[in-house]
């Protein structure tokens, strides 16, 4: 109830907000509605995310006010779709940069276990590698063994021929 000359100043979720204390979306042309059933709607404002409706009891209603007062409505209206608008673009924008990150980060993986698996054929190719300088190794160490086996050898056969040349030795 109003008096009279009263006012009555109220601020209302525009549109879906998802909030818990906002059980249904609030539009524009039903709030005027409801409220010119009731009295006289002075001024509609868009605060933020919120209508603010400044309206007052039931008086002679003027075509010019109510011209007013939709030509209100319709610039709040087309000032909340430019702000979702402008919202959707940013959350556009977001979605694209986020896309793209995801691209990088599984080609990112991608490399990753194409350098694993590359590092694993290194290791087993290294390890290879090193097996086989080992078994060469030890060829080098059993043909060096050989080699001063024969080399004494040969200094022994050497030495007999030497005799033998000499006449040291006799034969039979």
């Amino acid at each position: 109830m109003l008096r009279p000359a009263g006012r009555l100043v109220i601020t209302v979720p525009y549109g879906l907000l998802r909030y818990h204390d906002h059980k249904a979306p609030m539009m524009l042309v039903p709030l005027i509605e409801e409220l010119r059933a009731r009295g006289q709607v002075h001024a509609v404002e868009l605060v933020g995310r919120y209508l603010g409706v400044v309206a007052a009891p039931a008086a002679q209603r003027s075509p010019r006010a109510d011209a007013g007062l939709w030509r209100q409505a319709a610039l709040i209206a087309e000032q909340r779709i430019t702000d979702l608008d402008r919202e959707l673009e940013e959350g556009r924008r977001a979605v694209a940069a986020l896309s793209k990150e995801i691209g990088e980060l599984r080609s990112a993986r991608a490399l990753r276990e194409h350098l694993e698996q590359r590092i694993g054929e290194l290791s087993t190719a290294v390890d290879e590698m090193r097996r086989r300088d080992e078994e060469q190794r030890e060829a080098i160490v059993s043909g060096r063994e050989r080699l001063a086996c024969l080399e004494v050898e040969l200094d022994h056969l050497r030495r007999e021929l030497a005799v033998a040349s000499t006449g040291s030795y006799s034969s039979s």
